[in-house]
């Protein structure tokens, strides 16, 4: 079961951060799937180990096409890409102790994430980004 589908809404116009953030959204829409079905709790690491990895390859590669191309608001938004990675890291530490309490963290992180950073933050550097060759 899918809660999010693709759609304009997220895209940034670059097709290979519209990957990543597919991605993303296909993670969302497991952990949603696996909330629906009861499955969270056996799924929650193996999803926060693939939102952590995925979102370490993403973030690098963002922060790579903003070194790269001088994109003003690099520090800032590295800074939303590191506070992102230490809740992550914090989900994965406190799995030992509250696997039960996980998935709704989890998911409404992911959530927010995707409807506040990818369709707001991330419009942000699109047209910069696009202006340097970015396709």
């Amino acid at each position: 079961m899918s809660l999010l589908h693709w759609a304009d809404e997220y895209s940034v116009g670059i097709e290979s951060f519209d990957n990543d953030h597919k991605k993303l959204i296909m993670i969302l829409n497991k952990l949603f799937d696996a909330l629906s079905k009861g499955e969270a709790q056996n799924l929650i690491f193996t999803i926060v180990m693939e939102l952590k990895d995925y979102t370490q390859y993403h973030f690098n590669s963002e922060e790579d096409a903003f070194l790269k191309h001088l994109y003003p608001d690099y520090e800032s938004h590295k800074d939303l890409h590191d506070n992102f990675l230490k809740k992550i890291k914090d989900f994965e530490l406190n799995y030992v102790n509250k696997p039960q309490v996980l998935a709704i963290p989890v998911f409404n992180l992911l959530m927010s994430w995707i409807k506040e950073h990818i369709q707001k933050v991330d419009k942000n550097y699109s047209n910069f980004l696009k202006n340097k060759g970015m396709k």
